[in-house]
């Protein structure tokens, strides 16, 4: 299924979602994915991963209820990022995420980001540099009701 918003496509396969342009219409649950940059980013419903080795780079918890769960990862020539985020209670959670990578040479620097609102639980996978020599990936997730956010960024 493929809907025109303005100048937006929006290309959805079942729960899996795929950001062509600045917004995306989240098959479940009816959500909005703002990304800032324009930046596509896969999102997926559930918090299981591809099956390819994944490995925790960073993990945090909401220290209060509606409080921001914050993490920076790094990953030395990564080939893949991910985030998955979960809560105490299914609830929307504003998500900001950014990933800054290096190339070879000191002017290959790549930064997209982006940020989105959607239900709990889901996994996302942002773009990474081909041929990057080092990424940080940063998520913040802030829940909109009474609950803690949970955030795992993961490289490999």
């Amino acid at each position: 299924m493929a809907r025109r918003l303005e100048s937006v496509i929006v290309v959805s396969r079942g729960t899996q979602l795929v950001a062509l342009a600045a917004i995306v219409l989240a098959a479940f649950g009816a959500s909005v994915l703002h990304a800032a940059s324009g930046t596509p980013i896969k999102v997926v419903h559930g918090t299981q991963l591809t099956d390819e080795p994944w490995v925790v780079l960073a993990h945090a918890r909401s220290p209060r209820t509606r409080v921001a769960a914050f993490v920076r990862g790094f990953r030395a020539a990564p080939t893949g990022l991910a985030f998955t985020v979960t809560a105490t209670h299914a609830e929307r959670i504003n998500v900001f995420w950014s990933v800054y990578c290096e190339g070879q040479a000191n002017d290959e620097i790549s930064t997209p980001q982006g940020s989105f609102k959607l239900r709990t639980p889901f996994s996302a996978y942002p773009p990474v540099m081909p041929s990057a020599t080092k990424c940080f990936l940063t998520v913040r997730a802030t829940p909109t009701r009474t609950g803690k956010a949970i955030v795992v960024a993961y490289g490999y």
